[in-house]
């Protein structure tokens, strides 16, 4: 029996999206979340980041999205939620 080629591109893709792994790991400690590039996220239970090179931060929530500073570049934004109830709810920065 043949497919229909839009049934089976439906097949593929959602095979493909199952196999992808999660990208987030939560601790006692908070959340790590890992980049498509390689780098590791690590958001602290006191709003602090940190990264897998070293670097040093903030990070918090804004409209269903995160935030992560890191001195010396610009923010980074990730549009979508932490799914770890290990972090709290991080305020901006002087709120």
């Amino acid at each position: 029996m043949r497919l229909p080629s839009c049934l089976l591109t439906l097949v593929i893709t959602a095979t493909a999206a199952t196999a992808q792994a999660n990208p987030w790991t939560c601790n006692d400690n908070g959340a790590a979340y890992q980049q498509s590039d390689g780098k590791t996220l690590y958001l602290g239970k006191s709003c602090d980041a940190a990264r897998s090179d070293g670097k040093a931060g903030r990070w918090w929530y804004a409209a269903s999205a995160f935030i992560v500073d890191f001195p010396g570049e610009t923010s980074t934004r990730f549009p979508f939620e932490i799914p770890c109830d290990t972090v709290p709810y991080c305020k901006p920065p002087g709120l």
